[in-house]
């Protein structure tokens, strides 16, 4: 999960139009943590586009598992959809959509070992236990959760980090350095009504009806610098 790769593809996807639209969206090469972005410019809608639903499917060739994860809205004319590989071999995908211009498009994702020692992967459970995913999914190891809530030296709210992506990850590096001097790598970040309104901590603060972009950014930055620099985690409080 250390690192990016993004493909702009340009196309206008008209979404009343036929099945045989669907693109052949080709084959990368990456290896296992490491995160696949795609994004889509030109995709016309009438009607709200964070209400677009296009599921993309992606199945493991080998083992059969699968992973599905949504196109979702960035702003302006553009939506993304991500993938994080935890297995080696062939991924292939293949978009789902009531839009018949989003639907159908198929790729191929082929996927190496880590060259770290150690790579580092998603979270998951071994019985009741916590574990943490190394070399792949299958590959299991302990996992002490313990999260850092100190709200004295830093505070965990979301907006408290400021509306700046780069400066919000500095802080947020920062509040990782103290809860790792106090034996910690997981920060507590709470978000409240920063969802649909940047700032926003009760309902009562706003009549949002849509995702706030500026939260889901300021969000990704801090959760992709303590992932990225330091091999730590974000625990992300969603209530509000």
């Amino acid at each position: 999960m250390a690192h990016r790769s993004t493909i702009i593809l340009l196309f206008l996807a008209l979404l009343f139009a036929t099945p045989s639209h669907a693109i052949d969206l080709g084959e990368r090469t990456t290896v296992v943590w490491v995160t696949q972005e795609w994004s889509f410019s030109g995709v016309s809608v009438d009607s709200n586009p964070f209400d677009l639903e296009t599921t993309v499917r992606f199945v493991h060739e080998e083992t059969g598992a699968v992973h599905e994860t949504p196109l979702f809205y960035d702003g302006g004319a553009n939506w993304l959809y991500r993938f994080t590989p935890t297995l080696q071999g062939t991924w292939r995908f293949r978009f789902h959509s009531p839009y018949a211009g989003l639907n159908g498009h198929t790729g191929v994702v082929r996927v190496n070992k880590n060259a770290l020692l150690r790579p580092r992967g998603f979270l998951t459970h071994a019985g009741h236990r916590v574990a943490e995913m190394g070399q792949d999914a299958r590959d299991l190891r302990g996992y002490e959760f313990n999260i850092f809530m100190d709200q004295t030296a830093y505070s965990p709210r979301l907006d408290a980090f400021g509306d700046d992506p780069v400066a919000a990850a500095e802080k947020a590096l920062a509040y990782l350095e103290h809860a790792k001097a106090n034996g910690f790598e997981i920060i507590f970040i709470s978000v409240y009504h920063n969802w649909l309104k940047f700032g926003a901590l009760r309902h009562t603060e706003h009549d949002s009806i849509d995702p706030d972009l500026t939260t889901f950014r300021v969000l990704e930055a801090i959760i992709a610098s303590n992932t990225r620099g330091e091999g730590a985690r974000s625990f992300v409080g969603v209530g509000g």
